[in-house]
């Protein structure tokens, strides 16, 4: 019962960098904004978004909080490209973005909980 009990509260802590692991899979311009959208609720465990606050400073917030990188600011921008703008996407690109945005929500989680590596 306790390893099942650990398990589970490793895979919620886990859950934004399983989320944009998983959604980087078969990634197409048709699936994109719902993924990422996914993506955008299961982030709410690193820093919560405000109602009235814009995407793109969202997505700095949590670019800086993960390390100063842009990957999540890349997907943004596609994001509103596509929704907003009707401005195709390449799919490619995104995909790389949500692989390396997963490591790092991987090492923040594992810093933020002091996770012990081997």
């Amino acid at each position: 019962m306790t390893v099942v009990l650990t398990l589970c509260i490793v895979l919620i802590w886990q859950l934004p960098a399983l989320v944009a692991f998983t959604i980087s899979f078969n990634l197409t311009q048709r699936n994109f904004p719902r993924r990422y959208r996914l993506l955008l609720w299961s982030l709410r465990r690193v820093t919560r978004r405000r109602s009235s606050q814009p995407l793109t400073v969202y997505a700095h917030r949590i670019d800086t909080r993960l390390g100063d990188q842009r990957h999540f600011t890349t997907l943004t921008h596609a994001y509103e490209a596509w929704t907003f703008g009707h401005v195709a996407i390449h799919p490619d690109p995104l995909t790389t973005s949500l692989k390396s945005l997963s490591t790092q929500l991987a090492q923040y989680a594992r810093h933020k909980f002091h996770v012990k590596q081997n």
